[in-house]
């Protein structure tokens, strides 16, 4: 896990789209295509978590191993408590309360997730229910599947974003179903938000972790 963080402080910077041009996460991205395009890096500026915070488009970050994609995702929309976040070659994630509800571009997809128990379990910090995920297969056609799930603390942790570092609690979570088993894991703060994840989208494409601010 520490090692796929890493990746995604020094990886997630490296594009975003024309939704924010001439913003603060633009500049950022086009500061790290210079840092991996001219040999003389020691003049391309750094950037912090500040800089993130202060972007005028609300950004997240957000990685997948499987697919090497680590980026800035920017926020394009919002329907109640779901919130919609775009890479610049327009993978979108949508989160409902840090929860992935939905994705699009990424091959295999998730096209949509029922929260309910999960997300009454973070609250608690512990809990069982189930969860449906339905997914869209290479075809285009949905595939239903139910899963039973248990939820429960890891313990303490930390979670590190660019050069800031937050105590939060780090809960497991374990699903089950006929076909399918995954665990995730959520880094949760005092206010029971979601600052951290790790979460699976499909036995193609694995885990996705985002982070959030």
């Amino acid at each position: 896990m520490k090692n796929l963080l890493k990746f995604v402080a020094f990886s997630a910077l490296v594009a975003c789209g024309p939704l924010a041009q001439g913003n603060t996460a633009s500049k950022m991205s086009a500061a790290v295509k210079s840092r991996f395009n001219q040999p003389d890096a020691a003049s391309i500026p750094t950037y912090t978590f500040a800089d993130l915070t202060a972007s005028e488009t609300p950004v997240i970050l957000a990685a997948v191993p499987s697919l090497e994609v680590a980026d800035i995702f920017q926020k394009i929309g919002s329907n109640g408590n779901q919130e919609t976040w775009i890479s610049s070659i327009g993978m979108t994630i949508t989160l409902e309360n840090g929860i992935v509800v939905a994705t699009r571009g990424f091959g295999e997809d998730i096209y949509a997730a029922d929260t309910r128990g999960l997300s009454a379990a973070l609250g608690r910090g512990v809990g069982t229910y189930s969860r449906n995920i339905e997914h869209l297969d290479s075809s285009d056609e949905v595939i239903r599947m139910e899963f039973s799930c248990e939820l429960e603390p890891v313990g303490q942790d930390q979670v590190t974003i660019l050069d800031r570092s937050f105590g939060a609690t780090k809960l497991q979570e374990t699903c089950r179903s006929e076909d399918a088993a995954f665990a995730n894991y959520y880094w949760v703060n005092g206010y029971r938000d979601v600052v951290q994840s790790q979460q699976w989208l499909g036995k193609s494409v694995g885990h996705a972790t985002t982070q959030q601010f």
